[in-house]
């Protein structure tokens, strides 16, 4: 396996244990040419958002790949939601649709509980019209 292609970077992220060693590979992988591949910056980003590290994730999410895949659009809206952070979550959902993505059912699990946590009607309401719009 090549130390610079694509399934070695996606076995070593696998691997990682600890934040600080996702770091150093992150580093690593911006020096690669293949440092824009989308499927391999999901990978890192999903990853970072199982370390807690919602706010990067977002970022990943929001800034840095263009197009993020409706996966993690999900990811990181069901994060914020465990973690406690509802409005982030929230925001986050608005923000995708906005961004022209169209929910799925599991987006709605994610979010419906934002809503209940945050015990806002209103933004339970809004995520209710937009099951019925888009037919979950």
């Amino acid at each position: 396996m090549s130390p610079n292609g694509l399934n070695f970077y996606i076995s070593r992220i696998q691997t990682c244990v600890s934040i600080d060693q996702l770091r150093q590979l992150h580093a690593k992988i911006l020096k690669t040419r293949i440092s824009h591949n989308v499927f391999l910056l999901t990978r890192v980003a999903h990853t970072y958002l199982k370390f807690g590290c919602l706010n990067v994730g977002e970022k990943f999410v929001v800034n840095i790949i263009r197009n993020p895949p409706l996966f993690l659009w999900n990811e990181t809206i069901k994060c914020y939601a465990r973690k406690g952070c509802y409005q982030e979550s929230i925001d986050l959902y608005h923000e995708m649709v906005c961004s022209g993505y169209t929910p799925n059912a599991f987006t709605f699990t994610f979010v419906l509980p934002a809503c209940a946590g945050l015990k806002s009607v209103l933004d339970g309401w809004r995520v209710h019209d937009d099951v019925m719009l888009f037919g979950c």
